[in-house]
């Protein structure tokens, strides 16, 4: 409609009644950007029911469109930066809270260079509508800042600066009205409706740094008018209108176009080409030693169309929203450099991988290259402003590396063709679902891992669940009980690295310390850590879903079929260059051997077990043992240096022994200390014969006497050393509105998610801040302490023993994972007496030790020598 004009003039043709294009924004040449529903994707939580909308790019002078984004749910918003780049509203819902995960990209006209403008990890705001620039600004926007499940798109007036950062609060420069006030990152999913937020807004149009106009409604009774607002909180009322809302405000008025941005675009080109300059730049691997990283991991997203939504219980137990293709593998250099080849037009992420093929870090979104494009990154998540080295890399020496495949063509991972035929070989010659010949130990389980035999009750009380879910095997659904991974959605903040790493899951765990002689080879070591990588999927594509087509009634029969060909149409139509792939064909891959492989027979000790005098003792005996070694000690431990005494100088930093109690007070700084206990010497039988291999063979051990802290170390000591470090959040099973997970971080609770590497370096702060010498115990000390005299698994017993009074370990206190994702509060949220598809975490539920999660230090009992939470709690590094 051109100014002065009453009648509206179509400009892109019609593409059928089922497409829907909006949000136009002309572009400084003349072509279009508008969002489009074209894509044919549909929102995952209402089961495809919704369609989603992708930007896309019309030339009038042609009447070509091409698409550009390549979403899983939806673009919004797009509008032009002054420096001609084109800013928008990304949706995404990848493993992750999808009721806090809008967020700001912007790239090039002609979609390359898709990058995050601010929001991509952050909770706060949960959406950011109507985002538009501040004139002469390219990082300071103005938007509409709301919730989920929330008033619609309406809601608070916020300014933000992504120059100044790019999380939550960060970079928030002002909310309108608010002038001198902090905008609290409150994290909710109804932001403004659970808050009765008023004034709320829509559709601002900035006129300067201090001005804006905005659609308003001041007051629940109020009209929508429009308004002028600024800095100062004065909100002033321009016009309203009886019976009608008056929105969309803009400056009538001639502005300066933007520069006009050349294409980078091949239109013919079916692949693109990603350099990456060093995966170890950035925290994404921080810690991570140079060289460990060998491969990258390729995956391709097949997002679900409309009609179809991975709902819990869909594609998997608890995740992932939707079906992850595997594409193959490609090198990355010995300086952390790589350069490879990539399908255009596709939506792809990367898993750094080790040795092993085990991922180090989770990528839970993904990237899209643009025909012909060179899409680069300097390492793993680096910060949006960092700025490459000007050094040459190996992997810009060469050509680029074509995607070898992984164990046959790029396909839908499923469980019963990738995980399945490791289990036949490696596994059900033992569990093979008939009783065990020794019964299990109470607290312990024998899981069925036969392939074939289905779940007939699977149910849920989470809600949001697809009533027609759990379509899984017994094998799959008892082994990824034994798999920890982020779920459907996990923390929106990027990953502590090797935080979800196969190693560190109970299966990675009992593999590697020799499940009764099972030892894999490398294909199946690596079908099992990729299925863990990619959160433990079950379907490889939505058409082999029993009952799939006609769960919410969205799809009946044929329509499934239909609406993948009607996808396929469409993306011919404005993806003309591909690639076209059959995501629903499952292909021939090459055979994998699933004839039983017999377990290794693991050795016999040379002796029936080591004897050791005067070992094991009784707790009494325990106690005088390490009375007496408070009572030899005669002087205080020789410092490496000088320091000073803190119960004669105050100084910041000393130790000091009560003579009473026979315990070391280290100050550290101010109001921090750390108590140690004196561990007397001696000698015991370290290992066992009954555990695992690499528990054995026991031998004798003599420890001499030595110090140590009495619980273990907190949060708030910790961050005495490293005052960044965060020990974060445990998330909830199911989804995750409005809800950061269970905390972690308290003062009291024990550090977690720090490597060995960083343990050590804390000890030898503390050496150097007083002069002791201060580490991490050997595994001999560790062993000797926790024991303190016990011959049995635990220091107060058997495994069959009640551990709720001496220890914070798996029990009846983990079905609290299990809870209503809209209520904040753990204790209200659980859900009472939830059943075993609810609470499937391994956990012996004969007993309830009141802790979830870490508990903070001393809670639970001490052993005889003083020390708390040597079994329980928090992981402990040797």
């Amino acid at each position: 409609l051109k100014v002065g004009e009453a009648q509206p003039r179509q400009i892109t043709p019609d593409h059928g009644a089922d497409v829907a294009h909006f949000d136009p924004v002309y572009l400084p040449d003349g072509r279009i950007i508008f969002a489009s529903t074209a894509a044919y994707q549909g929102l995952p939580c209402l089961f495809g029911s919704d369609a989603m909308t992708c930007l896309y790019l019309f030339d009038p002078r042609t009447g070509a469109t091409r698409q550009l984004t390549f979403e899983q749910d939806s673009d919004w918003c797009p509008t032009l930066l002054p420096n001609g780049r084109v800013l928008y509203q990304r949706w995404e819902y990848t493993d992750q809270s999808h009721a806090n995960s809008r967020m700001l990209f912007h790239m090039n006209p002609d979609g390359t260079d898709q990058r995050e403008f601010r929001g991509s990890g952050s909770w706060f705001p949960g959406s950011f509508f109507y985002a538009k620039p501040i004139p002469g600004s390219v990082t300071e926007v103005v938007g509409i800042a709301g919730g989920h499940h929330d008033v619609a798109r309406a809601g608070r007036l916020l300014v933000l600066d992504a120059a100044r950062g790019r999380r939550d609060d960060g970079g928030v420069v002002q909310e309108i009205p608010g002038r001198g006030k902090r905008v609290d990152p409150v994290v909710r999913d109804g932001l403004v409706q659970e808050t009765q937020s008023y004034p709320r807004f829509l559709m601002p149009a900035p006129l300067g740094a201090r001005y804006h106009l905005v659609a308003a409604k001041p007051s629940a009774g109020s009209l929508w008018g429009i308004y002028l607002v600024d800095v100062f909180d004065n909100v002033t009322l321009l016009h309203e209108s009886e019976g009608a809302a008056l929105l969309w405000p803009a400056p009538f008025c001639r502005q300066a176009a933007p520069p006009a941005i050349r294409d980078r675009v091949d239109p013919t080109a079916a692949e693109s080409t990603v350099f990456v300059t060093d995966v170890h730049a950035g925290p994404g691997l921080a810690g991570i030693p140079r060289g460990t990283v060998k491969r990258l991991r390729v995956v391709e997203y097949y997002f679900g169309k409309r009609g179809m939504g991975g709902l819990y219980g869909t594609l998997g137990a608890d995740g992932p929203w939707d079906i992850k293709r595997i594409l193959g593998t490609v090198p990355v250099e010995a300086d952390g450099s790589a350069l490879f080849v990539i399908p255009a037009n596709t939506p792809v992420f990367v898993q750094p991988l080790d040795e092993r093929g085990q991922a180090l870090q989770l990528e839970r979104s993904w990237f899209v290259g643009m025909p012909g494009e060179r899409v680069s990154c300097i390492g793993c998540h680096e910060n949006a402003q960092s700025v490459a080295p000007g050094n040459p890399t190996r992997a810009m020496r060469r050509a680029p590396s074509r995607i070898e495949p992984w164990h046959g063509p790029a396909r839908g991972f499923a469980f019963v063709r990738e995980v399945q035929p490791v289990l036949d070989r490696h596994c059900v010659a033992c569990h093979d679902g008939k009783p065990p010949r020794a019964k299990p130990a109470p607290g312990r389980e024998f899981p069925d891992l036969t392939g074939g035999r289905m779940l007939s009750d699977w149910d849920s009380a989470m809600p949001g669940h697809w009533p027609g879910g759990g379509k899984f095997t017994r094998a799959y659904w008892e082994l990824q009980r034994f798999v920890r991974r982020p779920g459907i959605e996990g923390d929106r903040r990027m990953f502590t690295p090797m935080d979800y790493h196969f190693g560190t899951t109970e299966l990675g765990q009992l593999l590697r310390k020799g499940h009764h002689g099972v030892s894999l080879d490398a294909e199946s070591h690596e079908r099992l850590a990729a299925w863990a990588d990619l959160n433990a999927p079950f379907f490889g594509t939505w058409g082999e879903i029993p009952g799939f087509t006609n769960g919410y009634g969205h799809l009946k029969g044929e329509q499934l079929a239909s609406a993948s060909a009607r996808a396929l149409e469409l993306r011919k139509q404005f993806v003309p260059a591909g690639p076209f792939p059959d995501y629903e064909k499952i292909p021939e891959t090459p055979r994998y051997d699933t004839t039983p492989v017999p377990a290794t027979a693991v050795p016999e000790p040379a002796v029936a077990d080591a004897r050791c005098d005067g070992w094991p003792f009784d707790a009494a005996s325990a106690s005088e043992r390490q009375r007496d070694a408070i009572r030899h000690l005669g002087r205080a431990p020789r410092p490496t240096r000088r320091v000073a005494h803190p119960a004669k100088s105050g100084g910041e930093a000393g130790f000091a022994i009560d003579p009473k109690t026979g315990t070391l007070a280290v100050r550290l700084a101010p109001g921090l200390a750390l108590e140690l206990v004196r561990i007397p010497g001696g000698r015991f039988a370290m290992g066992s014969t009954d555990g695992h291999a690499d528990e054995g063979p026991r031998t004798v051990v003599a420890v001499e006497a030595f110090w140590m802290a009495r619980l273990e170390t907190s949060n708030r000591q910790f961050r005495g050393f490293d005052p960044s470090h965060e020990s974060r959040t445990e998330d909830r099973h199911g989804y995750q509105f409005g809800i950061t997970g269970y905390d972690q971080d308290q003062p009291d609770q024990p550090v977690v998610r720090v490597s060995w590497e960083e343990s050590m370096a804390f000890g030898r702060w503390i050496s150097a801040r007083t002069g002791l010498r201060v580490s991490l115990p050997t595994e001999a000390q560790w062993e000797w302490a926790c024991r303190a005299g016990a011959a049995t698994p635990f220091w107060f017993g058997d495994l069959d023993a009640d551990f709720s009074a001496h220890a914070n370990l798996g029990d009846a206190m983990l079905s609290r994972f299990a809870g209503d994702p809209y209520t904040q509060d753990p204790a209200k949220a659980a859900f009472k007496n939830p059943n075993r598809y609810d609470n499937w975490i391994p956990q012996d539920a004969r007993f309830n030790d009141g802790g979830f999660g870490t508990e903070r230090g001393g809670r639970y009992r001490p052993n005889p020598w003083g020390l708390h939470d040597m079994h329980g709690n928090a992981w402990e590094w040797t």
